[in-house]
């Protein structure tokens, strides 16, 4: 019973019941307007043509001895029973018909719905681990194909997010160990060292200090992260001028302390965003570039914008450069820099990066200004 209710329920049955009914109501009209004017003209067509001669079934007959009004009852007689054979044969070509279009109507349906099988089946087969599947329709571009193509963009996004989750898991995941590991080998040590000293004590809990600190930054980094997935923050204007000054200010006496300079060339450029994770993408850059340059070194923090409508921020260093690959494609560089990938692309832009063995690395968050089209 619930199989035949689901077959009654089926796009495909209720195509073809569609299909049929409106071939049969079509056939029916053009049927009945035919018998009434077949039946209009047997009425205007007189088979008797004088009182002496008639004609049944297509023979003369002499009927000299039938007057003329029992003459018109056999007209009458011989018109009704034409009629009424033409009528029994209609109802049988009605039947034929509906039955006839209601098998056509189940196998024009079927191709119809073809693609939307290939779809179903697809979707049945794909697993949270493997959005490698697409329908890769060949058919026209029709509304299923476009259906189908639609489907499978859905699934190219899906698929790069989750890459991208992993991606991001294994950055995490490695990141946190290696602070972890810092502070228990030094514990390990401390514990097992009888004549271990007070200042011993002091040393490892600077370096447990330094060590929670960094976790307590990548802490921040994840909820940062997490806040801009689930879209809780409101975006508003950002000029980039402002969070690059900003982030020189903040800068500048770390690098003072390395023997770092940290130059700012803040330039207008106002895109739509959310403050807080912007300026957190720019420290993360920041803070890699003094991480990798020496002593005497130079650091260019800037902004603008171009005339395809994308605003930029570049943080230039004179270390000894960063693969560009490793950055756009995600590494095992830091968590800094795949949480300022994700946020970069979260507000539509792009993470770029470029490398000199003279210069250093120069990496370039491209974000599109306010009322330009990110698609471009």
């Amino acid at each position: 019973m619930s199989k035949l209710s689901s077959f009654v329920r089926s796009i495909r049955f209720r195509l073809s019941v569609m299909y049929s009914s409106v071939v049969f109501g079509l056939g029916a009209a053009v049927l009945g307007i035919t018998y009434y004017f077949v039946r209009r003209g047997l009425r205007r067509l007189p088979l008797v043509f004088d009182s002496r001669l008639a004609i049944v079934n297509g023979r003369p007959i002499l009927i000299q001895n039938i007057d003329l009004d029992t003459a018109e009852l056999v007209e009458q007689a011989i018109t009704q029973r034409a009629l009424s054979i033409l009528s029994d044969y209609l109802w049988i070509g009605l039947v034929a018909l509906f039955l006839l279009s209601l098998v056509v109507g189940w196998i024009v349906a079927g191709r119809a719905l073809r693609p939307v099988d290939a779809i179903t089946a697809v979707a049945r087969e794909i697993q949270a681990s493997d959005l490698s599947r697409r329908i890769g329709y060949q058919g026209p571009d029709d509304e299923l194909g476009r259906l189908a193509a639609t489907f499978d963009q859905m699934l190219e996004r899906l698929d790069a997010a989750f890459r991208a989750q992993r991606r991001f898991l294994a950055d995490t995941s490695h990141d946190l160990r290696t602070p972890l590991a810092v502070i228990r080998s030094n514990v390990d040590v401390l514990v097992d060292d009888p004549d271990a000293t007070v200042e011993d004590w002091r040393e490892t809990a600077a370096i447990i200090q330094r060590n929670t600190e960094r976790m307590g930054s990548m802490i921040d980094d994840l909820l940062a992260t997490a806040r801009l997935e689930a879209r809780a923050a409101a975006r508003v204007r950002v000029d980039l001028a402002d969070l690059v000054s900003e982030a020189a200010t903040e800068f500048q006496p770390r690098g003072a302390e390395q023997g770092v300079e940290v130059v700012a060339n803040p330039i207008t450029a106002e895109v739509e965003g959310v403050p807080e994770t912007l300026r957190r993408a720019i420290n993360n850059l920041a803070d890699n570039a003094l991480k990798a340059s020496p002593a005497g070194s130079k650091i260019v923090l800037a902004s603008g914008a171009n005339d395809d409508g994308w605003g930029w921020v570049v943080v230039a260093d004179e270390g000894k450069g960063i693969d560009p690959s490793v950055v756009e494609k995600g590494s095992k560089r830091g968590l800094g820099l795949t949480i300022v990938r994700q946020i970069v692309e979260s507000h539509g832009g792009r993470l770029a990066a470029h490398r000199s063995p003279e210069r250093g690395s120069t990496l370039i968050m491209w974000l599109p200004l306010v009322g330009s089209d990110p698609s471009r």
